[in-house]
């Protein structure tokens, strides 16, 4: 029985991952997958360790064991709900400093592996609620517990429909 594992970083755009999965048991119907959410450097573990033959991540860890290939760009952005004081403030449309952001709370996703111990990636505040994955952060910040970076694909529609807002993080670019 064939098998392929797949770590997925929860960064990569599930739409584009479903389709070529689609292509793959339309062209090897008998091939079956077993694939999991992996964020950062959780899916280079599980490939170091054997648990999986393909590791999509959006962590830059290099290992010289492992073959690296570019899939996609993921593009993200800084957000905050419509009513979030740093979503009002954006409106004006001057960069957010450093310290405006570092004012308010930020959710972010750790990553639970040991490869990126002590380093944080886009940590802004000195004020932060871990959670374990985009959904659950993206849900807090609808709420306007805090802000935080998503992935454009996840927050599209919040965007076009005004209960996010991008904010303009001078650290994070004109466009969050």
């Amino acid at each position: 029985e064939l098998r392929l594992a797949i770590a997925l970083d929860p960064q990569f755009p599930l739409g584009l991952a479903a389709a070529a999965l689609k292509d793959l048991h339309d062209t090897y119907p008998s091939v079956s997958v077993w694939m999991w959410t992996a964020p950062l450097g959780a899916a280079i573990v599980a490939l170091r360790e054997g648990r999986c033959a393909l590791a999509i991540t959006a962590a830059d860890l290099p290992d010289p064991r492992i073959e690296l290939e570019s899939l996609s760009f993921v593009p993200r952005a800084a957000v905050a709900a419509a009513t979030h004081p740093l979503a009002v403030r954006s409106r004006g449309g001057a960069p957010l400093t450093p310290a405006e952001m570092a004012d308010h709370l930020q959710i972010v996703v750790p990553d639970p592996s040991p490869l990126t111990e002590g380093r944080d990636f886009g940590v802004l505040s000195p004020g932060t609620w871990q959670v374990s994955d985009n959904e659950t952060k993206r849900a807090l910040i609808l709420a306007g517990v805090g802000w935080g970076s998503l992935p454009l694909w996840l927050i599209e529609r919040d965007l076009a429909e005004g209960r996010l807002v991008r904010i303009a993080a001078a650290e994070f670019g004109q466009q969050g």
